[in-house]
Parts: structure tokens; sequence; C-alpha cells
């Protein structure tokens, strides 16, 4: 029969209690990570929790603001329609811009003209077209079955406004194709666009091959500065303007009235250049037709003198 000596069992228990922190040391490593990773995937959850309760206030303020927005959009709309039918104002086509920082919604516009058009009633005929910037984006759009949605009232007369900083020479060849997908371009306030102001013979030859040109009325009494009101006026005289337009946005610097205009441009030119600007071509182009009056333009173009200041 065997037994353990006291040196022998105080050695086991001396071992026993040596492998105990060991044993510790081991569940410590295993359970303080395990604890952590639930810590952590409890914070992500709360994260996430908490993420989504802030976007959702801020979706609820965000709708809050654009539904106040649109009513003063509303509000400022009718208040433009109201000035307009007080201008003597009958057709008007409302032209949002269609480009890279402004995304065209079709079917938002079209709603918005219906609602505005159910409050003003027959006083005013409304429609809906684009301003649409000739981007690589944008003519893609173009080549779609849709395309009518661009247009002006969906016929084929579409406004095409230039890059201020860059119009490369390629833009003879797009300004083709589009014809070729059988669209009338017509070129909104070349007046204001720097490039054409110093390039005017490009607004020449872009004319000569069947395209059109619009100046904005601000222009004609120097809203957007002297040299934009010269070159419309001497355009104007030299045949390369078939459209006069409000390009109107708000009630004060660009309010949504044409007879100004009409006065100055009848009292410069005659009652029938007027009425061909400001009546016959929008009309027709509103509806889709040939336009009545096609100007003559010079065989030799001789842009405006511009002053010029000598410092000795």
């Amino acid at each position: 029969m065997g037994y353990i000596s006291g040196s022998d069992n105080m050695k086991l228990q001396l071992q026993q209690w040596s492998e105990r922190p060991r044993t510790l040391v081991l569940m410590l490593a295993v359970i303080l990570p395990a604890i952590a990773l639930i810590g952590f995937g409890l914070y992500h959850l709360w994260s996430i929790q908490r993420d989504k309760a802030i976007e959702a206030a801020i979706q609820r303020n965000y709708q809050q603001v654009l539904a106040i927005a649109e009513k003063q959009i509303d509000g400022r709309a009718y208040d433009m329609a109201e000035e307009a039918i007080a201008d003597g104002i009958t057709h008007v086509v409302a032209t949002p811009h269609c480009s890279s920082d402004h995304q065209f919604d079709f079917a938002r516009v079209r709603a918005a003209r219906d609602e505005l058009s159910g409050k003003i009633g027959h006083r005013l005929k409304l429609a809906t077209g684009s301003d649409f910037h000739l981007n690589h984006e944008n003519l893609q759009l173009l080549r779609r079955d849709d395309r009518a949605q661009y247009c002006l009232n969906q016929k084929d007369y579409l406004l095409v406004e230039f890059n201020e900083f860059s119009i490369p020479p390629s833009m003879n060849q797009t300004l083709h194709d589009i014809q070729l997908l059988g669209l009338h371009p017509v070129i909104t306030h070349p007046e204001r666009n720097g490039i054409l102001r110093t390039q005017p013979d490009r607004l020449l030859q872009w004319v000569r091959v069947g395209c059109y040109v619009q100046v904005t009325a601000g222009s004609l009494s120097g809203v957007f500065g002297r040299r934009a009101q010269d070159d419309a006026w001497n355009w104007i005289g030299q045949g390369l303007i078939h459209f006069v337009s409000s390009d109107a946005h708000n009630t004060a610097r660009r309010p949504l009235k044409l007879r100004f205009a009409y006065d100055a441009v009848a009292e410069r030119f005659g009652p029938e250049k007027a009425d061909a600007l400001f009546l016959a071509n929008p009309r027709a182009a509103f509806e889709g037709d040939p336009l009545p009056h096609v100007p003559d333009v010079a065989p030799s173009f001789v842009p405006p003198r511009r002053k010029r200041f000598i410092f000795f």
C-alpha cells in the first residue's frame, strides 16, 4: 500500500496552485476578446440605429424644407404668370435647365405646369421644354425615343446652351447631328456668352447652316451689361436673331415681361420686325411649324468696333 509523504503532498499542492494562474490566464485570453467582440458588436448596432435615427430626422427635415420651398416656388410661379398676363403675354414655355448640375425631371415639370395651369385657367397657355446644355451626357439623351420632352412644347425646336468656358470646334458637328435627328437648334442668349461675344463668326456660321438664335429681352435694356446689350442690338440688325425671350427667373430683376423689349425693337427696326421676333416666330416654334421670318444674313460679317484704351 503506497502513501504520500508530507513533503510530496506539499509539492503536489504547490504544483496545483502554480497551474491555476496559468489556467486563469488562458481563460482570460479566450473570454476577454469574446467580451470585446460582443461589446463592439453592440456598439456597432447602436451606431447603426443612431445613424438611422439621424437619417430619418434629416429626411423629415429635408421633406419639410422641400415642401416649404416648393410652396414658395409655386407662389412665385403664380405671381410671374399673373405678371405675364398683365404684360399681354399669351403663351409661356417653362424651360428649366437640363445640365450636369440640374437634373431634368420631365414628369415633375409637367406636374408643376398642370398645377399652375389649373390656377391660371385659359388666360395663359403654358407649355414645357428645357434649356438643354450641350454636354456629352445630354447628347446621349437626344438619341432616345423620348427626346421630344426636351423640346419646346414637345415639338421639334430645342433650346441649346453652350459652356461659358469652352466651346470646342467639334460643336459644329454636334449641332449638325442634332439637325439630323429632325430637331431645330435654337441657340440661347449668345450675347451673354463671353466666347461667342469675342467669336461672333461662329454664331454666323451656325445660322448659315440652319440654326436659330434667341436673345434675352433684358439684354436689350442693359440688364446684363453694356457688351451684351450692344451685341444683342447689333445682331438683330445683322439678321442673326430669330427670337426674343424673357428668360424669366423671378418677379424682380428677371421678370416675365416682354412689352418693354417689343416696344424698343419696334421703335428701332419697325413693328414688322418686332412682330416677327416676339409673335410670329415664337408662335411657329410653339406649334412646331417652320419659322415665317428667317432674315437674310449679310454676306460679310463685320463685328462691332470696341473702344480701345491706350495707356502712356
